[in-house]
């Protein structure tokens, strides 16, 4: 692996650690009341999904699809998990 698949994992890390952060925050904007905190996070990740969707159909060389690709599978399983804690009312 070159030195850019050793960047695109530290990235990939990143994004899981941001993801956690986020998610803790919800949690406390919702122990502080506000009812609607999950639910808001789970549109923001949406949203961010929207934006790699736009990217993916871009015009991108295979090595960068591929990263971003990769990225999307795991933003998909991370807005699923947010949506299940909201059905579940977590």
């Amino acid at each position: 692996m070159g030195n850019g698949g050793v960047y695109f994992q530290v990235a990939l890390t990143c994004t899981q650690i941001w993801w956690t952060t986020e998610v803790g925050l919800a949690f406390a904007r919702l122990e502080e009341g506000y009812e609607n905190a999950i639910k808001d996070y789970n549109k923001k990740q949406i949203s961010q999904l929207n934006v790699l969707i736009t990217l993916l159909i871009g015009n991108l060389n295979a090595g960068d699809r591929m990263k971003i690709m990769t990225i999307c599978t795991v933003d998909v399983h991370a807005r699923d998990v947010v949506a299940k804690m909201i059905t579940a009312k977590a």
